[in-house]
């Protein structure tokens, strides 16, 4: 079975490389952009997936981050970040939970679960992209 990011685990990761809390990144305008991009991978019509390689999905999720811009800063840094963690979930499947986002205004206080979890997905965005910086912020 096929492990897809959450909205607060994108919200999540996004705060990792933006430096905005996301408290703030769930109020966005735009934060339905993210949950359909995040979705995106999923579609399909019947048995069939439009995307039914892993690197498509990945593309695609990467792609529509990218271009639906809903975050207010750092929207391609987030989506090359969730193309890493998402193959890395593919791949090597780490236990990410979060019984907060599963609650009503949870993404208000996404995180993902132990900080075993976010270290191991840190530890994925490093090796996969050297380092993530923004100005004043390396993670």
């Amino acid at each position: 079975m096929t492990r897809y990011l959450s909205l607060a685990e994108c919200l999540w990761l996004s705060e990792q490389v933006t430096g905005i809390t996301s408290d703030v990144l769930s109020q966005s305008s735009r934060i339905e952009l993210a949950d359909s991009a995040l979705h995106a991978p999923m579609s399909g019509f019947g048995d069939e997936d439009f995307y039914p390689d892993l690197f498509d999905k990945a593309a695609v999720l990467c792609w529509r981050l990218a271009r639906n811009h809903p975050l207010p800063d750092g929207n391609k840094r987030a989506a090359w970040a969730s193309l890493v963690v998402s193959s890395r979930l593919v791949m090597n499947p780490v236990s990410v939970t979060n019984s907060r986002a599963s609650s009503a205004g949870g993404c208000a206080s996404a995180s993902l679960g132990s900080s075993a979890s976010r270290a191991v997905v840190v530890e994925a965005i490093a090796e996969s992209s050297g380092r993530l910086e923004k100005p004043g912020r390396v993670v």
